[in-house]
């Protein structure tokens, strides 16, 4: 069920992810989870501060999910962050996966490329 639960996410992410960078070219870190009755949700955090720095942004997400996963709530949460990753010194536009589950917690990088009405994901 791992995979199949990591791969609707993943598909969930890349939807978000489009409408973002077509609107804004970059987005602030975000999370969505599948909870116990295995629907995909936003994972969300409350601030005080309208502005937050995407590191505290993620710092509380991250904490979130990690809460979220351990009490049972979530099966599965990722936080998504826009990222800038380099292959080959190339520089690469990115989103970067943090998925977070009761046994383990892990990385993936997904890069895209932006063309004028549609994002195409690698």
């Amino acid at each position: 069920m791992r995979m199949k639960n990591a791969d609707r996410l993943i598909k969930s992410i890349k939807d978000q992810a489009q409408i973002f960078l077509l609107d804004a070219g970059e987005f602030y870190p975000f999370g969505c989870c599948i909870d116990k009755m295995n629907q995909i949700n936003s994972v969300g955090v409350y601030l005080e501060n309208d502005n937050p720095s995407s590191s505290e942004l993620i710092l509380l997400l991250e904490k979130n999910a990690r809460t979220g996963v351990e009490s049972g709530q979530y099966e599965i949460a990722v936080i998504v962050i826009d990222v800038t990753i380099n292959e080959n010194n190339v520089d690469h536009d990115a989103v970067e996966l943090r998925f977070f589950e009761v046994s383990c917690e892990y990385t993936n990088y997904i890069k895209y490329f932006t063309y004028g009405t549609h994002i195409e994901f690698g």
